[in-house]
């Protein structure tokens, strides 16, 4: 074959031998079955010169779950050596947290929302599942009464408390505390 393009960021099995650099793509011989991960956040990266903050399903992180990805170019003498990549697995950080905080006889809900106000984790995935959106969950409700599921709620929502300075991601904290 020939190649038919410089770069390809977001390659696919049919096209990738098309490509003479391909970012993201894991096997040379364009194999499905690659051991490398093809994710395209290290394109992402090297082209960004700060960290890069992802949270999604990626293929860096093989069991399917959503992570939270913090990416930086690596460099030295201005040359780029590579992509350095922290990924966190949520679930198991937020499971941890969450029974601290939480009783089993404990009827609050306790959850995590990004900036759209979409459920990341829920103590009780029965009563607020994972990936409900809470309409109106802003970073300033405090003690006001909702209505999810049929039912009604005291809720109040926070911005998370910075750590070292670094805020993190939009997310913020949410309980609700049913009113029955």
């Amino acid at each position: 074959g020939f190649h038919t393009n410089y770069q390809s960021n977001a390659p696919t099995a049919a096209a990738c031998d098309k490509s003479i650099y391909n970012l993201g793509w894991g096997s040379s011989e364009c194999s499905p079955d690659a051991t490398v991960p093809n994710d395209p956040l290290v394109a992402t990266t090297l082209s960004t010169d700060g960290y890069v903050e992802t949270y999604r399903h990626s293929d860096l992180v093989p069991d399917g779950r959503r992570v939270l990805i913090y990416s930086h170019r690596v460099t030295s003498d201005r040359q780029t050596l590579g992509v350095l990549c922290l990924c966190f697995r949520l679930e198991d950080e937020c499971e941890s947290i969450f029974a601290r905080l939480h009783s089993e006889t404990d009827w609050t809900v306790l959850s995590l929302l990004d900036a759209r106000g979409e459920v990341i984790f829920s103590s009780d995935a029965y009563q607020v599942p994972v990936g409900a959106k809470l309409a109106g969950a802003s970073s300033e409700d405090s003690g006001n009464i909702v209505r999810f599921g049929g039912r009604e709620f005291l809720a109040v929502t926070c911005k998370a408390q910075p750590y070292q300075g670094y805020a993190g991601p939009a997310w913020r904290g949410h309980v609700m505390v049913p009113l029955e």
